[in-house]
């Protein structure tokens, strides 16, 4: 469903939400990083327990970072499951680069995807990619300079299509929308779809 002029932030807004496997973000975590050991151990017991189970004075500085390394682990996870390869990935352990964190040929490397992951601890609310000047998987953000994940795949930002992924790591949840170009964006309705 393809919905022309929809841009990936209103498709996202209507993408049905799907679960979340527990076991899958669970064997995630660990990186065996010795930088990110307390905050690993922090996001397993905000995911089991709830975020207010990790008083915020105690929190880790990288936690917000980790998670975000999770939810793109998670993501690449379950595109892999579905015969997507990945070309280009951020290792972390921690999130925060400048541009993608995750590029991946389709199943039938029809297709390479720009893939932006945002994910989130918190009760309420879903992340959001960023707006800004240049509104992030828009043509333009994945044209610019200090975009490495795009840059080290020689491919045009025009011919590589865009791939949204939200994960509510609370709610066990997470929602997706594509677009390809200049055609419009449309949610992601089911993983399966993506095959």
């Amino acid at each position: 469903m393809t919905v022309h002029g929809l841009t990936i932030v209103e498709a996202l807004r209507i993408a049905p939400t799907q679960p979340l496997d527990d076991a899958l973000v669970l064997d995630c975590i660990d990186t065996g990083d010795p930088a990110a050991r307390v905050a690993e151990h922090q996001f397993r017991r905000a995911f089991v327990h709830g975020l207010v189970s990790v008083p915020k004075a105690d929190r880790e500085s990288r936690l917000n970072g980790v998670t975000g390394h999770i939810a793109e682990s998670v993501v690449e996870a379950m595109l892999a499951e579905i015969g997507w390869t990945p070309l280009e990935h951020f290792t972390g352990p921690f999130s925060g680069q400048h541009g993608i964190e995750l590029a991946m040929a389709t199943a039938d490397f029809e297709d390479v995807y720009a893939i932006e992951v945002k994910g989130t601890l918190a009760a309420r609310g879903w992340p959001r990619l960023r707006a800004g000047d240049v509104p992030q998987l828009s043509a333009a953000w994945l044209g610019k300079r200090d975009n490495p994940g795009v840059e080290s795949l020689g491919l045009e930002a025009s011919g590589m299509a865009t791939l949204a992924v939200l994960v509510h790591f609370h709610r066990r949840q997470w929602r997706a929308a594509r677009s390809f170009g200049a055609v419009g964006a449309e949610p992601v309705v089911a993983l399966d779809e993506l095959s």
